[in-house]
């Protein structure tokens, strides 16, 4: 059992700081043991790819801070006599050395797999490259005359896409409930703003000479413009 969104903000404790509960499990899935395997990113509390410097200096400042981080974990696998095939420092500690933990951070994070497989895991496996934005033309070699065919038919429907701004979207049964929703309260906006307005026109309409009232029928204003707009993008996203 993995959960990508645990960290330190999702960790209850008492006031003895003793920890009494984990909690938003919704992002829980079957991973690979290598996952477990992987040391924590938030010993620093940011993400690789955020980091406000670049990604080999979030690696500096990560190691030496993981090395306080083993150290107290060693400590506990001994007070507890952990046995050997038990602890987790060891293999915490071997991810980080051989690179295996980039390989399972980029697997979980695909904003972020792009830069972290350029900068970490290519030249692990490719050797080192002059130029590492141009990397990629040197591994193509490595493909097939039909994937890299494929490739190609990829890119130029991509750039299609682009073009034409077409956003492909199979709206489920929660969001089409929403539609009508927005649909059946711009109706009732327009009804009530309809009525107000003829209400409002009887009771300024000034008198006639012989005292009878001319009551002309006022002009519907229209419905909230934002509601009338977002349900009018939804049901076009739901046609």
């Amino acid at each position: 059992m993995w959960c990508d969104d645990f960290r330190p903000t999702n960790v209850l404790l008492n006031k003895d700081l003793k920890i009494t509960g984990v909690v938003d499990w919704e992002f829980s899935y079957t991973a690979p043991t290598e996952f477990t395997y992987a040391p924590p990113w938030w010993l620093l509390l940011e993400r690789p790819e955020y980091w406000p410097q670049d990604l080999d200096d979030w690696t500096d400042v990560f190691d030496r801070r993981l090395q306080t981080f083993l150290q107290a974990m060693i400590d506990r696998e001994n007070a507890a006599s952990t046995k050997e095939e038990e602890r987790l420092s060891g293999p915490m500690r071997e991810s980080w050395e051989s690179g295996d933990f980039w390989i399972a951070y980029a697997g979980r994070r695909g904003n972020a797999s792009d830069s972290i497989y350029r900068k970490k895991i290519d030249q692990r496996f490719f050797g080192q490259t002059d130029n590492v934005e141009d990397a990629w033309r040197e591994r193509l070699d490595l493909l097939s005359d039909k994937e890299k065919d494929e490739m190609e038919t990829l890119v130029e429907k991509k750039l299609k896409e682009m073009e034409n701004m077409v956003l492909a979207w199979d709206p489920d049964e929660y969001t089409l409930s929403h539609i009508d929703i927005a649909k059946t309260y711009t109706a009732k906006q327009a009804k009530k703003s309809e009525g107000k307005e003829q209400e409002e026109g009887r009771e300024d309409k000034p008198k006639s000479e012989d005292n009878k009232v001319e009551v002309h029928s006022a002009k519907a204003r229209p419905a909230d413009p934002n509601v009338e707009q977002i349900a009018g993008k939804l049901a076009e996203l739901a046609a």
